[in-house]
């Protein structure tokens, strides 16, 4: 029996603990006692940047590796839910939520722009497809909601335009009028000119305005 304990040990190159060992135990216990029953949440959250800071490369991509194992992995609707299903939630959005949604990543943006989601919008608001679709075109129905929106926007823009007032000319009756009366008039005349090239400038201000209101709509949707 001796011998085959003998023989265990050998094989196990068993080799009594260090004091440098037996000092790092008791020190790792404590501290891990401390850290669960003592610290407050702002003592632990500083003692783990404190220790993260310090670490090497090869010691960060091995705390990687193991807060992988520990936390759990992000779950992505469209992953867990079936298709059919997330569709259908998508559904209940408006357009520029929709739109947004294919922000999130490619296969978000796959199924944020199926036909059936845009076809409803469209057709709710009354405006059909002027063409038919085949099998493999996708995104038309968005196009189509964009385009439409676009136009109403332009529409909008146009009514919305300032209206200028051209100033009539002074009517000479009566031909005995004096120098001053003259003078009086081609200053009217300057004024009114004047007049009509500040609101120029303030209708083309207006326009340009408008045009940067339906760029900014447009990269919204």
């Amino acid at each position: 029996m001796a011998a085959y304990a003998r023989n265990v040990l050998d094989t196990v190159n068993y080799s009594p603990p260090t004091p440098q060992e037996r000092a790092y135990s008791q020190q790792k216990y404590q501290i891990g006692y401390w850290f669960q029953e003592t610290w407050t949440s702002e003592q632990r959250y500083d003692l783990l940047e404190t220790l993260i800071l310090a670490c090497n490369a090869g010691e960060a991509l091995q705390l990687r590796g193991l807060l992988d194992t520990i936390l759990p992995e992000e779950t992505d609707p469209l992953k867990i839910l079936p298709r059919g299903v997330f569709i259908k939630v998508l559904s209940y959005l408006d357009p520029r939520s929709l739109s947004r949604c294919a922000r999130v990543s490619h296969s978000w943006r796959g199924v944020s722009e199926v036909d059936g989601l845009w076809k409803m919008k469209c057709l709710k608001r009354g405006w059909p497809l002027p063409y038919v679709t085949t099998q493999f075109e996708q995104g038309a129905w968005k196009a189509h909601y964009i385009s439409q929106v676009i136009q109403i926007r332009a529409m909008q823009a146009k009514k919305e335009k300032p209206v200028i007032m051209i100033p009539k000319l002074p009517k000479h009756t009566d031909e005995s009028d004096d120098d001053e009366s003259d003078e009086d008039a081609e200053m009217k005349v300057l004024q009114d000119t004047g007049l009509i090239r500040c609101q120029k400038q303030l209708y083309l201000r207006s326009c340009k305005k408008m045009e940067l209101h339906v760029t900014k709509s447009i990269k919204r949707l």
